[in-house]
């Protein structure tokens, strides 16, 4: 009886320990379960950890490129302060410069129109001298079909400037002289004819009345004169265009001197012909 005691107390001792090593065995897997999950959290937390000690190094590396980046902003920054600083002094320099050229300007522009007043009574003292009424006489060269036909100029010489004399055909007749302001011959050109009236014409610029008009019988070269060939050049233009010319460029070259003309100026330019006959 004793013995089958201690038998089942053996078996209760045994099924005890079994049961002990059964908790024991789960209690194992359960751990060998979270040592592998901590390890492969251990695994995700190394790379993670790796990784943001490289963005790390890589973020230290750009804030280092922009603390560059920055203090050369800074010494550009400080180099366009300077540069302003001489600008400024620069522009005050220019001011007082300007300010002094005003002034000069002022005092040159009060000699000039001195200097402009003198110069339209020496003008006007001279052009009373030459007279008010002038004549000048040109010849005309002969024309190709002139020369083709075998015509020749009459025979004339011209002693001085404002004298022509014409031969006689006939040797009982006497030599004519004629006396104008001026005499051309057939070799001067528009440009000379125009440097003798350019004067008359400096005084419609002054603000007086002035006619100028060509006289001849038809064919004498009159419109050639006053208005040039058909397609006029520099060399060829008549006296009306040169003469406008000359206004205008008298009146630029007053206003380059600081004249202005008043707003209520205005400019009228008329041509116009007409045929005088004598029966």
């Amino acid at each position: 009886m004793a013995r089958l005691q201690g038998f089942e107390a053996a078996a209760i001792a045994a099924s005890a320990l079994q049961s002990e090593l059964e908790r024991a065995k789960e209690l194992q897997r359960t751990s060998d379960q979270r040592i592998d999950f901590l390890q492969a959290h251990s695994s995700k937390v190394s790379a993670k950890l790796q990784e943001e000690q490289r963005l790390s190094l890589q973020q230290r590396k750009t804030i280092c490129e922009w603390e560059a980046r920055w203090r050369e902003l800074e010494h550009v920054r400080d180099e366009l302060a300077a540069k302003v600083h001489q600008l400024e002094d620069l522009k005050q320099q220019l001011g007082a410069d300007l300010e002094s050229a005003r002034h000069r300007d002022v005092d040159l522009v009060d000699q000039l129109n001195k200097s402009e007043s003198v110069r339209r009574r020496l003008h006007e003292i001279v052009q009373d001298l030459k007279g008010n009424v002038r004549v000048v006489c040109r010849i005309r060269p002969l024309l190709p079909v002139e020369k083709q036909e075998g015509k020749a100029l009459a025979k004339m010489t011209i002693p001085a400037a404002n004298t022509i004399e014409i031969e006689p055909t006939k040797p009982t007749e006497k030599a004519l002289s004629f006396e104008f302001n001026a005499v051309f011959d057939s070799q001067a050109g528009q440009d000379v004819v125009f440097d003798e009236i350019s004067q008359l014409v400096q005084s419609v610029c002054d603000g007086f009345n002035v006619s100028i008009f060509a006289y001849g019988q038809t064919g004498s070269g009159k419109t050639h004169t006053m208005q040039g060939p058909e397609v006029p050049d520099v060399e060829t233009e008549g006296m009306i265009s040169r003469s406008i010319s000359q206004i205008f460029a008298s009146m630029h070259n007053l206003q380059m001197f600081g004249w202005k003309a008043p707003s209520s100026a205005r400019i009228r330019v008329t041509s116009s012909c007409a045929r005088l006959g004598v029966a």
